[in-house]
């Protein structure tokens, strides 16, 4: 019998895939520290053949990737592997020559941001349904920059590594203590003196100075922002891109606050036209979370009407719509109301969200002060009211299964509940940290109403009085049923 150690290529084809497989996971665990799975497609056809589907399945460029990217999609093999790309735009201190604005003819330059982005979409533009996943692929965005010394400690991880390893196993295990990024009330107390901080930090961010269509591209049907990078895009970026996404059926816009009142009530004015003009009919799920990092009472001085009518206007052929901290719950009821009886309505009874499914919003009427000054009782009262309104909203949408409305922070907690349990039974529950009950007769009655609208025979109302540290959101999100829709998977692990 033969001393000689079997090579590779003399297994059994049953216990090469089986290696393949080993090394496979081996890399995909969720702690694991390795990295560079794609070099293993170049050993040979065979390997090559098992590890792209793995290699393209996400892919995360940056502008200098972009023309390989192009090159190597050529095959259109290799299209049908793509799920989801992240295009990471990240400032350099030096950024060589490659990255300096180009200058047009008419001496206006352009920047990297414009030229990455033309450039992915005219590549994208190239595909064609057939080509791909059924489902589409998922584009996403960030700009991350190189942080003056002095803000440093306030600017959050690169998470490109622990990201990486989510998008490859599906697990946020990766994210750990020192990932954990939001701004405590003292933080942000302390950036409202820290004018450059808030500036760096949160700010519009790259500008796209086109006026110019991008290329249509028929192959994204899901678009995403994730808190974790502070820059914004700005809205006419937004506009540009919205009307480049024919096909696009999901949309998460998680983004922070200006740091300055002035840009954030320019940013706003100029979203009323992105929403009025730019959100796609094939939109049906749309998650809008906003952040804020800077402590300034004069942010409530912005006028917000036209914006919150503007959005609904836009948004009422969605099937799920989450807009959290964007818009206080009142508002938006307030505003849905104001629609059907506005005498200046050309529709005597205008069109209503005929086909959502699921809404979440949140309230400041729901954060309980827990000071000296504060009433309980004139606190509930406030509470009863809005859930009068949220039951007259719920009558306008035959097809709601489940509506949230919460608030968390400072040790306290509130979350209201509708939904549809079965054919006979729908619920209403309320969740909070105080000891009280809002269920009074005439919330019972509106909401039967709404059951027995939606086809209900019965109503079960629960309140429920819980604990916990509800210092943040992210002790929250578990309690909420919407919480895959509220934010990104990665996005609640960072608020732990």
């Amino acid at each position: 019998m033969s001393s000689r150690t079997p090579n590779y290529p003399s297994l059994p084809a049953e216990l090469r895939l089986q290696v393949l497989q080993e090394l496979a996971d081996a890399h995909l665990l969720d702690r694991s520290r390795r990295r560079g799975i794609a070099a293993y497609a170049s050993v040979c056809r065979a390997w090559q053949f098992f590890f792209e589907p793995l290699t393209f399945k996400h892919l995360i460029l940056a502008f200098e990737d972009l023309d390989e990217f192009d090159r190597v999609t050529q095959n259109t093999r290799r299209r049908r592997l793509v799920k989801h790309i992240w295009l990471r735009y990240r400032d350099s201190l030096d950024p060589g020559p490659k990255y300096l604005p180009v200058t047009r003819k008419d001496g206006t330059k352009i920047g990297t941001f414009e030229l990455g982005t033309t450039q992915l979409w005219t590549t994208l533009a190239g595909w064609s349904i057939e080509e791909v996943d059924p489902k589409g692929l998922t584009l996403e965005f960030s700009s991350y920059p190189v942080w003056s010394p002095q803000n440093r400690q306030l600017a959050p991880r690169d998470d490109v590594g622990a990201y990486s390893k989510f998008l490859e196993s599906g697990s946020v295990e990766a994210y750990g203590e020192e990932d954990r990024f939001y701004f405590s009330d003292a933080e942000q107390r302390q950036m409202e003196s820290n004018s450059n901080a808030k500036r760096q930090l949160f700010c519009k961010g790259m500008r796209y100075g086109a006026k110019t269509p991008l290329p249509e591209v028929q192959v994204v049907t899901r678009f995403l922002t994730r808190r974790a990078y502070t820059r914004n895009l700005r809205p006419h970026f937004w506009s540009i891109l919205l009307k480049s996404l024919p096909r696009l059926q999901e949309l998460r816009l998680e983004r922070w606050r200006l740091g300055l009142v002035k840009p954030e009530d320019d940013w706003l004015l100029e979203m009323e036209e992105t929403f009025e003009f730019s959100i796609p009919p094939s939109l049906k799920n749309f998650s809008l979370f906003e952040e804020k990092g800077v402590k300034n009472p004069r942010f409530r001085l912005i006028p917000k009407d036209k914006l919150i009518q503007d959005l609904i206007e836009a948004t009422l052929h969605l099937e799920h719509f989450s807009i959290c901290f964007f818009v206080d719950a009142d508002d938006f009821y307030e505003a849905l109301h104001f629609r059907e009886v506005n005498p200046e309505n050309p529709e005597p009874t205008p069109k209503g969200y005929e086909e959502l499914t699921s809404l979440t919003l949140t309230s400041t009427r729901f954060l309980a002060e827990l000071n000296e000054n504060w009433d309980l009782e004139l606190w509930v009262e406030g509470v009863r009211e809005l859930l009068l309104l949220a039951a007259a909203a719920a009558l306008r949408m035959p097809k709601l299964r489940l509506m949230e409305i919460w608030n968390s922070g400072r040790g306290s907690v509130a979350i209201f509940r509708y939904e549809v349990v079965d054919n006979r039974l729908a619920r209403i529950s309320w969740q909070s940290t105080q000891y009280c009950d809002p269920f009074e007769d005439d919330v019972l009655k509106s909401w039967r109403g709404v059951a027995a609208k939606h086809g209900r025979e019965e109503l079960e109302a629960l309140p429920v009085l819980v604990n916990g540290d509800f210092e943040y959101y992210g002790s929250t999100l578990p309690l909420l049923r919407s919480k895959d829709l509220v934010l990104q998977a990665v996005s609640a692990a960072q608020m732990r």
